[in-house]
């Protein structure tokens, strides 16, 4: 059956453990890779075929549960000597290096299944004002009166 984005896939008696399908994701070639091979080693010893297409599983098989993932996520990043911040922060993070990147608004606000490009912009206006140097560069640089000199 083919998943439509927007479609509720799986949803638990919680309302923070509703998954979405928001379509494919466009990765990098080499985390693409270590997913593929962390999806076929789960795969030979696939025992929870409901769960079978998450990406992150209990040894079992099964899905793991928020709670024990953030408890978990605290005690790693005491280990490794980092501040505390929540898991979903990272998200936050995500979308503020892809904009800080260059990625256009539009494709950060498809990727991570905003209603709109005005909802990202709003939550993510603190990653534009250090772009707005480098966007006036590159429109003086390709401005098509210029000859090189910059007036000012």
């Amino acid at each position: 059956m083919a998943r439509k984005v927007g479609q509720i896939i799986a949803q638990g008696n919680r309302r923070w453990l509703i998954r979405v399908y928001l379509g494919p994701i466009k990765l990098q070639g080499w985390i693409f890779a270590l997913l593929r091979d962390l999806q076929t080693k789960a795969s030979a010893r696939d025992l929870c075929p409901k769960a079978h297409d998450l990406v992150f599983r209990t040894p079992s098989g099964q899905p793991i549960n928020p709670d024990y993932l953030a408890k978990h996520f605290r005690s790693i990043l005491d280990l490794a000597g980092l501040p505390q911040t929540r898991l979903y922060d990272l998200r936050h993070s995500a979308a503020t290096i892809a904009l800080a990147a260059g990625v256009l608004p539009e494709v950060v606000s498809e990727q991570f299944g905003h209603a709109s490009t005005v909802f990202t912009l709003d939550t993510y206006a603190h990653v534009l004002p250090h772009m707005l140097d480098g966007a006036a560069a590159r429109v003086e640089a390709n401005a098509l009166w210029s000859d090189g000199v910059t007036t000012r």
